[in-house]
């Protein structure tokens, strides 16, 4: 099992009378994690944090942050 890495998120969300807002972080990734349950994850979370409800994706970018 190979270590987890960091990886850096950008996500545009927009829901409900809530225009288009970008939130950007890093999120740790275990090695057998997909990109689809990444997405999943960054999603909910952000969208809770922001109380954004109901959130339409208009944007999402995963990469990992070691350059």
């Amino acid at each position: 099992m190979r270590p987890p890495k960091v990886f850096h998120w950008i996500i545009t969300l927009q829901g409900g009378s809530v225009g288009p807002r970008t939130f950007e972080g890093t999120v740790l990734v275990e090695s057998e994690e997909t990109r689809q349950e990444i997405y999943r994850r960054v999603v909910v979370s952000t969208s809770e944090e922001s109380g954004i409800d109901e959130p339409v994706v208009a944007f999402f970018d995963l990469e990992s942050n070691q350059l």
